[in-house]
């Protein structure tokens, strides 16, 4: 897994999270949601978003979003045999009220769904407070 760091960001793990994907059968953003509570990450629903703001390919008003990172992922998923695998996996955390983009992380493969999200979470890991 490629994954870039914005080094001039700021990170913790006290600001919540919000990702973006909707539910899918690959299971990926309730494991990626389950990975991301045990490891002490707070997320928050895009629900909860003010003023009838929306986060798809729009620009966040970032003095009303209650939540500091948007996490987008983009990926091509199959079931192989046993569980679902990715082939393709790309993943964006921003920062809502800078607009900067804090992590990339981008995978080709073919690697089950929970290894890629696994790996993805230990790299966030390693760089947030």
């Amino acid at each position: 897994m490629r994954v870039n760091v914005n080094s001039a960001a700021s990170f913790s793990k006290e600001n919540p999270i919000t990702i973006t994907n909707a539910s899918d059968e690959s299971g990926s953003l309730e494991m990626l949601q389950a990975l991301l509570r045990s490891n002490g990450y707070t997320l928050i629903s895009p629900s909860t978003i003010k003023n009838g703001q929306r986060l798809n390919k729009e620009i966040i008003n970032s003095t009303t979003a209650p939540f500091t990172y948007v996490l987008t992922m983009d990926y091509y998923y199959y079931w192989d045999v046993f569980y679902y695998s990715f082939k393709y996996f790309a993943a964006v955390i921003t920062d809502s009220r800078s607009g900067d983009i804090v992590m990339t992380f981008y995978f080709t493969g073919d690697k089950s769904v929970k290894a890629v999200l696994s790996g993805m979470v230990t790299e966030m890991n390693k760089v947030m407070n």
